[in-house]
């Protein structure tokens, strides 16, 4: 949990990361399943694929059968809608297990956390967010696991 990981020029660890969400918000499981996944590497995706991967999450949650609450469901839709773009490393699938690692990158700017695009600027997750009037969520029960385990890269 030690390693650094590049963000944007600016190296962070994911330890602190991690401590600065728990101590914020408190321990969730769900969070965990999400940040532990975080190690993608390479270049972002370009933002019109990182919108694609986007729009295969909604549709295929949307269907209902992954635990998901129609709150974070929105989100995802709120993002792609008003310009919100995750920013996903192109390195990072864990194959057999799904794409865990770009997936949880997809997810971190909406539980405040990460990178994203807004209006041509990459910036922190959260900022991104509040620049686009959309609200950061906690994740729920089932939630990391249904945002991040398939195959879809």
């Amino acid at each position: 949990m030690d390693e650094e990981s590049e963000d944007g020029g600016r190296r962070t660890k994911r330890r602190d990361v991690i401590i600065l969400y728990l101590l914020q918000y408190g321990c969730g499981s769900e969070f965990l399943v999400v940040v532990y996944k975080y190690v993608g590497a390479g270049n972002p995706f370009t933002k019109d694929i990182a919108r694609g991967i986007m729009l295969l999450r909604i549709n295929n949650l949307a269907k209902g059968f992954s635990g998901i609450r129609l709150e974070t469901l929105q989100t995802m839709v709120d993002m792609l809608n008003k310009g919100v773009t995750p920013i996903i490393p192109e390195k990072g699938s864990l194959g057999a297990s799904g794409d865990l690692a770009p997936l949880s990158h997809m997810v971190l700017p909406m539980i405040g956390l990460g990178l994203a695009e807004y209006e041509g600027e990459v910036l922190p997750g959260a900022e991104a967010m509040a620049r686009a009037g959309i609200p950061t969520i906690e994740l729920s029960a089932k939630e990391g696991l249904a945002l991040n385990n398939v195959h879809r890269l």
